[in-house]
């Protein structure tokens, strides 16, 4: 979603269609499944971490929620969970981070030279 936001004319009109039509809500609500699958995948590794600290548990929750929408991702497209499909996602945020360091690049004139 976010390679999205950083296209423009033609191509953002091309990809938001593509996407678009994945996310009617009756495409959604065949989605509930894959998507309490992987919501008590989460809440019981919150469970056994509370727990194993006696009751407590000092829980972060942005790494988590980060690999709750990439399993509920992955389910949907590839049938896999995110353990499983943690390359793909790996080379994903590779190309968004090159894409981005790209566009930071060639937006500032002769900052390519001192990176």
């Amino acid at each position: 979603m976010a390679l999205v936001a950083l296209t423009k004319g033609q191509l953002w009109v091309h990809q938001c269609k593509f996407i678009a039509h994945k996310l009617y809500m009756k495409k959604v609500k065949g989605m509930i499944n894959l998507i309490t699958e992987s919501t008590t995948t989460l809440i019981n590794s919150w469970s056994n971490r509370i727990e194993a600290g006696g009751g407590v548990a000092d829980i972060k929750i942005d790494n988590h929620m980060r690999s709750f929408s990439g399993d509920v991702i992955s389910r949907a497209c590839f049938g896999s969970n995110y353990s499983k499909g943690v390359e793909i996602f790996k080379k994903l945020r590779n190309l968004q981070e090159a894409m981005s360091k790209k566009i930071f690049l060639t937006g500032v004139p002769g900052m390519r030279y001192h990176m």
